[in-house]
């Protein structure tokens, strides 16, 4: 919390999932941290299951929906955000699958089961996540009004419902991280030095 209100830092699904879970259980909620799964591998995604009211919802910020979605106890809900129409269904053995429908079409996304992840469990997922692939690199993401923006290696992409931008940041990088994600450039610049070290065989 402190990196993010001093310097507009965020983090991983993690450590965003790690922060929600314990601030609503401080506030009495019930609920709990669970794993998902993504082409990617398994046990790479998480998110935090809240039950209220007789009622399950999802809450998912790791993944910028920005929204609490009641699980369905049967066939799916479907919720409209910025940059997608989120769908939640629920399969016969039990399972959830999160898709997105966007300009790019219809995509699925993850699956998980409402199965708790222990806190030893869960930092041994969180541990692991550094050597995943996506962490090589700058990667950003944020809704705004406009849609999600995603930044990754050189490119900037902007996804709504209706559309798909996407730009390469060949010059002026950190000015339009500044600008569109509120990070300052020294921290970009700070990133990349330690992933350039990394890749080289320096230390982590």
């Amino acid at each position: 919390m402190t990196g993010h209100l001093e310097s507009g830092l965020g983090g991983t699904c993690f450590s965003l999932t790690f922060l929600l879970e314990r601030m609503l259980g401080s506030l009495g909620f019930d609920c709990r941290k669970v794993m998902a799964h993504m082409r990617t591998g398994e046990n790479v995604h998480c998110l935090v299951v809240v039950d209220l009211e007789g009622r399950r919802y999802m809450i998912d910020p790791g993944y910028a929906l920005h929204a609490v979605i009641a699980l369905p106890g049967r066939g799916r809900t479907v919720v409209r955000r910025p940059h997608a129409e989120v769908e939640v269904l629920l399969d016969e053995a039990g399972c959830y699958h999160l898709y997105t429908v966007d300009a790019g079409g219809r995509r699925w996304r993850y699956r998980f089961r409402d199965v708790p992840a222990g806190d030893d469990e869960f930092e041994r997922h969180w541990a692991r996540s550094f050597d995943m692939p996506g962490l090589r690199n700058v990667c950003l993401a944020r809704t705004t009004r406009k849609g999600l923006v995603y930044f990754r290696k050189d490119f900037l992409k902007v996804t709504s419902c209706g559309r798909i931008s996407k730009w390469r940041l060949k010059t002026g990088r950190e000015r339009v991280i500044e600008e569109e994600f509120g990070i300052d450039a020294a921290w970009v610049e700070r990133a990349r030095h330690v992933l350039e070290a990394e890749r080289s065989g320096g230390r982590r």
